[in-house]
Formats: structure tokens, sequence, C-alpha cells
């Protein structure tokens, strides 16, 4: 059994399929492919150790993301990584990406400063 790692880079998105060494040698009638719509082949593996060391290297290290919704003044902070969907695009809908940061303690400190930016804006209106 052949573990095929599929990777679509856009989404952040995965997925695996499992072939036996015949069905990659008969492509043609199997529908094995190096490339499904959007995503591609990135590893074929011999085994699941093989196939979740390569998942674990795909996904790579956390990414503390900052997002703002500046009409709601609203900010939050995401763990994300390479496999998490796609997290710089449209995942959170109205919410922006602000920041990416290597430490969950830089990203809050960037998201707090944003509240309290948010915060004062909503005070100033109150006061006019």
């Amino acid at each position: 059994m052949k573990y095929q790692l599929m990777y679509n880079n856009a989404a952040g998105e995965h997925y695996v399929n499992q072939w036996t060494d015949e069905d990659i040698e008969n492509w043609c009638e199997s529908g094995y492919r190096l490339q499904e719509g959007y995503s591609r082949q990135v590893a074929l593996c011999s085994s699941k150790d093989e196939l979740e060391k390569q998942i674990r290297e795909l996904a790579g290290e956390p990414i503390y993301a900052v997002f703002e919704n500046r009409a709601a003044g609203e900010v939050f902070v995401s763990t994300e990584d390479g496999i998490s969907g796609n997290w710089r695009g449209s995942k959170y809908g109205h919410f922006n990406l602000v920041s990416e940061y290597s430490s969950p303690e830089g990203a809050e400190s960037n998201a707090q400063s944003r509240r309290e930016y948010f915060a004062s804006l909503d005070k100033e209106m109150k006061n006019v």
C-alpha cells in the first residue's frame, strides 16, 4: 500500500489517497494522478509513519496570526499552520489578517494594542 499526500497550497488543505503498486503502474485505469484539481502530490509514502512525518513537515511550525474586523472593532489571535485552511484568505469571513508571529506572546501583544485602539475609537465616538 502507498499513501499519496495531496496538497492544495492556496486553500491550505491536504488529503491522502491510498494506492497499490498495481494502481500506480496502471494509472490510466486506476485514476492515480500527480494532480487532482487544485491539489498536487507532495509525497508518495510507503508507510503510515512516513506519511505522518510528511504531514508534520507540510504543516510546519505554528504561526500565531492576528485578525481584526475593523467595522466591528473586534480582534482575535488564532494558531495556524500550513494545513489549517485558507487562513490568509477567506477562512474567517469579514476578519482581515493583520500580522503573523512566531510566538503567542507577540501576537497577543499586538492584538491587545489593536483592542485598545478600537476601544479608544469607541470612546471618542461616544464623546462626539
